[in-house]
């Protein structure tokens, strides 16, 4: 064997010697906050059947009228549409497939009135009264469904 071969083997032992002698250094890690995000259901007072779901512009829109409440300077009205008032389950929420899937922000309430249950189907809120006509004319002339503007309620 020549020089060059003594040396390779010489240089590869060294190494495998090395790396069991030394120990590998120990690296520092930093704990990691864990972020605990809590999954709650939305239900109203009544028990509601439906499974609500987030929406970030509805709860935007939720957040600027409750920043400006109490601000008699400034007086913000959001509006909606109501749909319709239905007994039954099945019946709200072909109506609310039938809107949401027709790119409409719907949203289902749960009523009581003298003791009786039932649903009421709207699209919205809206700061913009003339955006929620606009809006209530294309239900109008798509689902041939005619609809109430009223204020916004929480």
């Amino acid at each position: 064997m020549n020089n060059l071969t003594y040396l390779s083997v010489a240089i590869i032992l060294v190494f495998i010697v090395l790396l069991n002698i030394i120990e590998e250094p120990a690296f520092e890690t930093e704990d990691i906050p864990t972020i605990s995000v809590p999954m709650t259901n939305k239900f109203s007072e009544t028990g509601s059947v439906f499974e609500l779901s987030e929406d970030p512009e509805f709860e935007e829109m939720e957040k600027l009228l409750l920043d400006y409440k109490g601000h008699s300077d400034i007086l913000v009205n959001a509006w909606s549409l109501l749909i319709g008032s239905y007994d039954d389950a099945d019946d709200v929420m072909t109506d609310f497939n039938l809107l949401k899937n027709g790119g409409f922000k719907a949203y289902i309430r749960d009523n009581e009135e003298e003791g009786e249950d039932f649903y009421t189907l709207h699209v919205g809120p809206n700061i913009n009264r003339e955006t929620i006509e606009k809006i209530q004319n294309e239900i109008e002339d798509q689902y041939n469904k005619l609809s109430k503007i009223e204020r916004y309620r929480e």
